[in-house]
């Protein structure tokens, strides 16, 4: 019996020992955001995935142990400030085109992926898109229904001779038709709320959280890190030169780079072109002459230290943004070994309103 206890204390004693050099499953504290239209309709080739590049993805994420959420699960676990799960990935769809039903759900349903649809309802049983039976189906499948507006006009144009307050009624107004639209037709009330063509300013974020969604998703490339604003979420879209398992891959990579906006206070352009734009950088231990600055896509442009303040940094293009939507993308080597830090700046620059 003796010579047994021995040999029990010494087992225990390198069990206990060797869990000390197992490396922990970390949770997260950022998640992706991935963002389609189509699935197989190559007559709108910029906002389409073939079924064989969509398939690619999923398997990807699946054999690599991706943690495929619902926007609202990911959303919940992110505002009360609660770890996300390792490789956490939403999966997002904008527009309910027939095509998500007979190209995307055998796919996703293959590897039990959720999904969420936003919805813009005025399109709802018109050409190429789906009808209310179908949508209702697909809610009770288990597919989260999100509010993408009645009319799917942009948010951020300001009519001719329309005050403020006319301006705000009518997002007002355009928002709630589309929700109340879901609650008859569908029974839910939608909580998460995406920009048509993924297009914000200062006034339409403050009238979408007037209206009480939790968040709001625009559509531009980035990592939803723990600092950033529920209601200008980034959104990666995966469609048209976007749409392969490489640029997915490569996406996926990124981090987000945690940084505090002092200037300007909103994404539509003024006067000034390029515009300049002052951050504040929260990683005490990046490095920021490793910075790195993108015009849509493209490398260029000033990133200079601000001699007043330590960690904030002043970044402007070398060449005026043209019209319609543009980006800044900021960029840094990653501690993990192949992963980079991330921080994408929206703009949008409109000549005229209609």
């Amino acid at each position: 019996m003796k010579k047994v206890s021995v040999a029990l204390r010494i087992s225990l004693t390198i069990f206990f020992t060797l869990l000390l050099f197992v490396p922990p499953v970390l949770a997260a504290d950022h998640f992706h955001v991935f963002i389609y239209h189509r699935f197989g309709d190559a007559r709108y080739p910029s906002t389409n995935i073939s079924l064989a590049a969509f398939a690619a993805q999923m398997r990807y994420l699946h054999d690599h142990g991706y943690q495929v959420m619902r926007a609202g699960e990911a959303i919940a676990l992110w505002r009360a400030k609660k770890s996300l799960p390792p490789k956490a990935v939403v999966l997002t769809v904008d527009d309910a085109y027939t095509s998500f039903k007979t190209g995307a759900m055998p796919i996703l349903r293959q590897y039990n992926f959720p999904v969420t649809l936003f919805v813009n309802t005025d399109s709802v049983g018109r050409k190429d898109s789906l009808d209310w039976n179908e949508l209702r189906e697909l809610a009770k499948e288990g597919v989260e229904i999100g509010n993408h507006t009645a009319t799917h006009d942009s948010l951020t144009a300001q009519r001719t001779n329309e005050s403020i307050a006319s301006y705000r009624q009518r997002l007002h107004r355009d928002i709630d038709r589309a929700q109340q639209a879901i609650i008859r037709e569908l029974g839910l009330t939608p909580q998460l709320f995406a920009y048509p063509y993924g297009e914000y300013s200062s006034l339409t974020r403050e009238v979408v959280e007037e209206y009480g969604f939790v968040a709001a998703f625009a559509q531009h490339s980035g990592v939803i890190g723990k600092d950033d604003p529920p209601f200008a979420l980034a959104r990666t879209p995966l469609t048209g030169s976007y749409a392969t398992l490489n640029q997915m891959q490569q996406k996926l990579a990124l981090r987000p780079l945690p940084v505090e906006i002092i200037a300007p206070a909103d994404t539509l352009l003024g006067r000034e072109n390029p515009p300049t734009l002052i951050l504040e950088v929260l990683d005490p231990q990046l490095d920021l002459n490793t910075l790195r600055l993108f015009v849509n896509g493209q490398p260029g442009g000033m990133v200079q230290r601000d001699a007043q303040h330590a960690r904030r940094i002043i970044v402007r293009g070398s060449k005026p943004l043209g019209e319609g939507r543009s980006r800044y993308i900021l960029t840094a080597p990653g501690r993990e070994a192949g992963t980079f830090y991330a921080y994408t700046q929206f703009w949008l620059s409109r000549s005229s309103r209609p």
